[in-house]
């Protein structure tokens, strides 16, 4: 495929984690051709059929979440049209559009240079307000429609930009027009960003959505000026730029597709008109274009996304038929090696569905959306005519660092606390003179929906080290075990009286190892109700038995909610809501 020519009621498990931390202890972590969870437009991974139905799609470009509603919209490309989708907790495998814009319904597909009419569309976004952005390609303009999660099938755009009225659709290289505009993004200041494939720019519109119809735009990239659109592999040049991201740091990325990079632009809505970028990927440097199979090249890139808590940033490799993955997007030097990829089990292969059509396989991916609220990752798979969704709808919580911490035994037989510490690490284990270490972890839970059916719940916690012998490696400890208190066991802050404080349950299931460093606690499907869904939850960590009478200590330390988001106890709940 010429890409300038062509360019999930069944009940779904829903992973909810419930605060913010780093990739390795988020419901989605990446991994070398890790796949898909879940898949739209077609009833199954090993279907790739194009077609114009109510769950179908034709080569599909672009995909956005509502971050209110959670309701998933896909720009269907080759059917001229945008479908809406139930929110991201009600998803099957191959469901139905529930919404349709650019057409009158779901089987008609021709292209329409009209208020309610689409060709060619090709990037999406739904802004805080609920705002649909989308780039209508061929139609050389973006369209807005307001309060998108409600609107009805056919419903009118609200506003056009790029044209004085929405029955105009000639390209230009104007402060007002545009060429074939592909990548859409508004920033959390409202500025709306365009990446132009025709004009090789990118143009900004602040307070984007209080533009009438065909206002100009407030600055450009790639361009010293409004009305040039030469190409150029420079540092402040461009060549058919595709997508557009702007991270919550206010670095703009974008694809700039011919050159096989992605530009890095910092401070980006300061910027004046033409300024060079600040990074690049895909390029060892600025004035190189190779496109390249290999853990740091690209092969015309289309799209970039960044999950802002853990600073991963993703780039849907098109011409390589994968999804690179970047740790640390904000300390990325310039050509810097990806990670991880998705749709290929290694970094030098990229041809589509290798192995066969699968949910770990890619043919042409045409967009990523990382959701920053229920943490999933989402592929346009264009040239197999569906959407990937990698991991599940998910939220994280570590444990809160002022509350956490470990409680000693004040004397080897009492069976109360002692002396304790709310600082470093956690212990557990026992100290020379044979009394108990335990420690308490407190997540605040509210998050959690109060009609949530909790469905599994797991515990992670992350050896720091040990010492004397390895409690974990000792018959005489026995299990380390959790007992679970819905609310606190004392106040909420770490308290002598917690070492022995009545629990809502106890020894609800002992940890196993699950490599590298971590420890996990499935909790039993008699124990979800003591998860508070309106307040804390706080566990107390504990061997079986109280010591292994050597009278040397012997303890395992655990990061504790101080430590590195990435060491950090983390959480997880899977639930569905009624």
């Amino acid at each position: 495929m010429n890409i300038k020519n062509n360019l999930l009621r069944a009940l779904l498990l829903v992973a909810l984690t419930l605060m913010l931390v780093t990739p390795a202890q988020a419901y989605f972590a990446p991994s070398n051709g890790q796949a898909a969870a879940l898949v739209l437009g077609q009833p199954n991974f090993t279907s790739n059929t194009a077609d114009t139905t109510q769950s179908g799609m034709n080569s599909p470009y672009g995909v956005a979440v509502d971050p209110t509603t959670h309701k998933v919209f896909v720009a269907d490309y080759t059917n001229n049209r945008v479908l809406r989708f139930a929110s991201l907790f009600a998803l099957t495998n191959g469901a139905a559009a529930e919404a349709v814009l650019g057409q009158s319904d779901f089987t008609s597909n021709a292209a329409h240079t009209t208020q309610s009419g689409m060709s060619n569309p090709d990037s999406v976004f739904v802004d805080a307000s609920g705002r649909l952005w989308v780039a209508d390609f061929t139609n050389n303009r973006i369209l807005r429609f307001d309060n998108a999660a409600t609107i009805a099938s056919g419903a009118y755009a609200n506003v056009v930009l790029g044209q004085p009225d929405f029955t105009s659709n000639s390209s230009a290289t104007t402060q007002s027009g545009m060429y074939s505009p592909w990548g859409v993004f508004v920033d959390s200041g409202g500025r709306l960003w365009v990446a132009e494939f025709g004009n090789n720019r990118v143009l900004r519109f602040d307070n984007a959505a209080f533009k009438s119809n065909g206002e100009p735009a407030d600055g450009v990239l790639g361009q010293p000026d409004f009305i040039t659109r030469d190409a150029a592999t420079t540092q402040n040049g461009m060549e058919n730029p595709y997508g557009v991201f702007v991270d919550s740091s206010g670095r703009l990325w974008v694809v700039d597709c011919a050159h096989n990079r992605v530009l890095r632009f910092d401070n980006a809505a300061s910027k004046s008109n033409g300024d060079p970028a600040d990074g690049v990927l895909g390029q060892p440097d600025f004035t190189s274009s190779a496109a390249a199979t290999s853990q740091s090249g690209m092969s015309e890139p289309l799209d970039v996304a960044v999950d802002n808590s853990s600073g991963t940033l993703y780039v849907a490799d098109w011409g390589n038929s994968r999804v690179l993955v970047f740790n640390s997007e904000a300390s990325l030097a310039n050509g810097a090696n990806a990670s991880y990829v998705l749709g290929q089990t290694n970094f030098t292969t990229g041809t589509s569905n290798t192995g066969g059509l699968s949910a770990a396989t890619l043919a042409f991916p045409g967009s990523v959306f990382y959701d920053q609220v229920t943490k999933v990752l989402l592929t346009a798979d264009s040239s197999n005519s569906r959407v990937l969704m990698y991991g599940k709808p998910s939220f994280s919580s570590t444990s809160t660092a002022a509350y956490d911490g470990w409680v000693l035994e004040s004397t080897a037989t009492s069976g109360k606390g002692g002396t304790l510490s709310a600082a470093g690490t956690l212990r557990v284990g026992d100290d020379a003179s044979k009394k108990q270490y335990r420690s308490i972890l407190y997540f605040d839970t509210s998050a959690l929906p109060d009609n949530a059916v909790i469905r599994s719940v797991t515990l992670k916690i992350y050896q720091a080290g040990v010492v004397g012998t390895d409690p974990l490696t000792l018959t005489a400890f026995g299990s380390l075990l959790a007992d679970i208190k819905k609310g606190t066991f004392g106040t909420g802050a770490l308290e002598k009286g917690d070492f022995q404080a009545t629990a809502s349950a106890s020894a609800i299931g002992h940890f196993t190892s699950i490599g590298s460093g971590w420890y996990q606690l499935a909790i039993h499907a008699s124990d979800y109700t003591f998860v508070n869904l309106t307040g804390v939850t706080q566990f107390r960590l504990h061997f079986s038995a109280t010591s292994n009478k050597n009278n040397v200590a012997d303890y395992d330390t655990f990061y504790a909610g101080d430590a590195i988001k990435a060491n950090r106890p983390v959480l997880t709940v899977e639930y569905t809501l009624p």
